[in-house]
């Protein structure tokens, strides 16, 4: 058995995307094996499944259906928002010890 990834980029303000049917050796036409590149506006996200080497997806039994196969999808990469006010730096003392 082995993890299946695959990835999806998005508008940051849409829905999450959809995984079309989870138990399917695929979760959907839109998923890709391949991490697409990160563009301006857009996140990354991610969906996985244990799969057989026969590539059937794994059902945990003991879960509900809506939990069973393709898990997720879950945002893996953040969208460039905009650029905040700098931060006061702190002002405290710092000891540094050498050990002999």
């Amino acid at each position: 058995m082995s993890v299946a990834v695959r990835y999806q980029a998005m508008v940051k303000d849409a829905e999450k995307p959809v995984i079309e049917d989870r138990k399917r050796p695929e979760p959907g036409d839109q998923w890709s094996k391949l991490i697409p590149e990160l563009e301006p506006g857009k996140v990354i996200w991610c969906c996985q499944a244990l799969v057989y080497e026969n590539g059937t997806v794994y059902c945990d039994p003991t879960m509900p259906e809506e939990k069973q196969g393709w898990q997720g999808p879950w945002i893996i990469s953040g969208a460039n928002g905009d650029r905040g006010k700098r931060g006061i730096e702190p002002d405290y003392p710092c000891i540094v010890f050498k050990q002999d």
